[in-house]
């Protein structure tokens, strides 16, 4: 089964991890080939490599997307939709986050579900600190996501089912 991230807040957390799970030497690895693992913090980078088109950012801090909850959302499902198509995975991941929780799309089984940081913070003013740990909060959760799923076939209670994405 192959595996690809389009990643923003997550900084290729979850393709890093994803890749050590699988890998030969790990003791009882996941079934998953990681194809791709990408960092996207700009607008252009997306578009250009991923060839999507995503929505304009509420702000813009040296060039990386700042976006609010809902088009977070919007923006990580496009990115899971474009690492999909071009690398022609089977589980895709994206990832955004400006100001609040962020979210994290995973495309799974033609079925697409989200889940959020259990930490919020904002991209504009909050501290170094509170960035890192709603990064490590998303990436967590979507490792154990992917897990459940992959090892275990069941879907976590913290991942919902994204219906009004296709």
């Amino acid at each position: 089964m192959t595996f690809a991230s389009a990643e923003c807040f997550t900084h290729c957390q979850i393709g890093i991890k994803i890749h050590h799970l699988s890998a030969p030497y790990t003791p009882n690895p996941l079934p998953l080939k990681v194809v791709f693992a990408g960092f996207f913090p700009t607008v252009e980078s997306a578009e250009k490599l991923l060839k999507i088109k995503l929505p304009k950012p509420q702000h813009t801090i040296k060039g990386i997307k700042v976006y609010d909850e809902k088009t977070d959302l919007e923006a990580a499902f496009l990115l899971a939709r474009g690492v999909k198509d071009i690398f022609n995975a089977e589980i895709a991941i994206g990832s955004s986050a400006g100001i609040g929780r962020g979210a994290v799309v995973i495309i799974y089984n033609e079925k697409t579900y989200f889940l959020r940081s259990q930490v919020s913070a904002n991209l504009l003013d909050s501290s170094a600190e509170e960035i890192k740990e709603r990064s490590q909060s998303a990436a967590e959760l979507t490792v154990k996501a992917i897990i459940s799923l992959v090892k275990h076939k069941k879907i976590p209670p913290f991942l919902e089912a994204l219906n009004w994405m296709k």
